[in-house]
């Protein structure tokens, strides 16, 4: 929560800077031009997302370090409170709204889309991380379809 109240205030005190000529040239494509607040934001999620979609690699990694060494376990430790941090960030963003709620609903979606049977086990653990933190402001009257869905 403390992470996402600073990015609140980064995005809201970014009028001051260039944003496209700090983070460089590759920004300024990812921001489509956009100064301050709403380059702040497009780059911010669009590290998370990254970090979000990357999820399964992480877990695959962890899961290689899980019966090693004591050093090894530790770093299988870190990965798993990585992509949980992660997840976690998503669902307080979405409390500020610096995350839309179809975003939110669509992350939901993604981690529910396969058959259960082929649900992973970490992307049901990302899912309660995420309807832990985020699950009293997307569940809405406006939302009432989706959440009923998810839980058929």
């Amino acid at each position: 929560s403390m992470y996402a109240q600073v990015c609140r205030k980064l995005q809201e005190n970014t009028h001051m800077f260039d944003l496209d000529s700090i983070a460089g040239a590759g920004a300024a494509g990812a921001s489509g031009g956009a100064g301050g607040a709403g380059a702040f934001r497009t780059l911010l999620l669009h590290k998370v997302q990254q970090d979000f979609d990357n999820r399964a690699e992480l877990f695959a990694e962890s899961d290689r370090k899980k019966g090693g060494t004591a050093g090894e376990m530790d770093d299988h430790l870190a990965i798993r409170r990585k992509i949980m941090g992660n997840v976690q960030f998503i669902g307080e963003l979405g409390k500020l709204r610096m995350v839309s709620e179809k975003v939110l609903h669509d992350i939901i979606w993604q981690l529910l889309n396969k058959k259960i049977e082929d649900t992973e086990e970490e992307d049901l653990e990302c899912l309660c991380k995420l309807f832990g933190t985020v699950g009293p402001v997307i569940d809405t009257e406006k939302a009432h379809k989706y959440m009923d869905h998810y839980f058929k």
